[in-house]
């Protein structure tokens, strides 16, 4: 059509991009939740989503804030409405809009954390009418696998994703911090379809003791063996539209009958993997890009992406300096001499 795009650049991204410019009908839209202390995609700090933010911006979609508190209903032109590890519990009014809003067939990331120092008890109903449970307890993981990157075992590693267009061919691992278990219920609701989507290795439990007393231990009988879900997706039916009424005699084809409209969640018992300091940990982004992909009915986005690459500075302490300094400049040098000095000694 009239859809141009120039591209300046040869790399895989920026050719990525331009196809998608002058194919995509429309700009999608994922809206941040703000209001009860949600990460946001302004803050460049550990805790911020700002890196989330710019990768999102990098595939196409835009990226604005949402105050229910003062907007009350979530605007239409929101795509994915992303709930981002909210410090306080949502408010009634809320949970209301958003449950509202995928009723009609809109598209909601949840992210709830552990309650070790919040309760959201609005928001863990909100989820179990969508047939997903948040458990009350926090993830232990006693592998070692978190600890090699230099993580406690509140860091519990993910290496298994039952199959679902999100995790497709996903082999990488994922990284969370201070998670809870989040899984599909085990009863049926009318309209509603979820399932596991993360889970993390059988050398981890979900802990029920949220006081986290030292030295953590697993206790038969009040806590839950691993493998546990991290993270669960559901996709929910709304209502059937009313039937378009047909002229008689009826044409020929008969027109089709409208579908109703089918709204997406995907929850998952942590916020941290998606901040900027856990962001770029092996599949971290790729596994949040995918989820947002899916919500947003973008198939061909879901991917694991090439990694770029990234200037990284090694920073030491001044203790470390010291160390290296000797090592390099008194260690080796006398070592060399020693040897020397040796042979000499053995050649007389």
């Amino acid at each position: 059509g009239d859809k141009r795009e120039r591209v300046s650049n040869d790399g895989e991204q920026d050719i990525t991009n331009a196809l998608l410019k002058v194919t995509r009908e429309g700009k999608k839209t994922v809206c941040l939740l703000e209001g009860e202390g949600e990460r946001s995609g302004e803050e460049t700090g550990d805790r911020g989503f700002s890196g989330a933010k710019a990768q999102l911006t990098k595939s196409l979609y835009d990226v604005k804030n949402v105050f229910l508190m003062r907007e009350k209903t979530i605007p239409t032109d929101c795509t994915v409405l992303v709930v981002g590890g909210p410090d306080k519990d949502l408010l009634p009014e809320t949970t209301g809009a958003i449950r509202d809003f995928v009723k009609n067939g809109g598209k909601a990331l949840v992210m709830v954390e552990a309650e070790l120092k919040e309760h959201y008890p609005n928001l863990v109903a909100l989820l179990k009418e969508w047939n997903i449970e948040a458990g009350s307890d926090v993830v232990v993981d006693v592998s070692g696998m978190g600890q090699l990157f230099g993580f406690s075992e509140l860091a519990p590693l993910a290496i298994e994703y039952p199959w679902h267009p999100i995790t497709k061919d996903f082999r990488l691992p994922t990284l969370y911090g201070g998670a809870r278990s989040v899984q599909a219920g085990k009863v049926t609701a009318e309209g509603v379809s979820a399932q596991d989507l993360v889970k993390t290795s059988a050398q981890s439990w979900a802990e029920s003791d949220l006081t986290l007393k030292d030295p953590i231990k697993f206790e038969d009988g009040k806590d839950h063996m691993g493998p546990i879900s991290l993270a669960a997706v559901a996709t929910v039916k709304g209502p059937a539209p009313a039937p378009t009424p047909v002229p008689s005699p009826a044409p020929s084809p008969a027109p089709e009958e409208p579908k109703a409209k089918e709204g997406r969640v995907v929850a998952i018992g942590d916020a941290d993997f998606a901040t900027n300091s856990l962001l770029g940990f092996q599949g971290n982004q790729d596994f949040f890009l995918n989820v947002v992909a899916w919500l947003a009915e973008d198939a061909d986005l879901i991917s694991i992406r090439p990694k770029e690459p990234e200037n990284q500075a090694l920073f030491l302490s001044r203790q470390a300096q010291q160390n290296v300094a000797w090592i390099a400049l008194v260690l080796l040098p006398g070592l060399f001499v020693v040897l020397g000095v040796v042979t000499w000694w053995r050649r007389r």
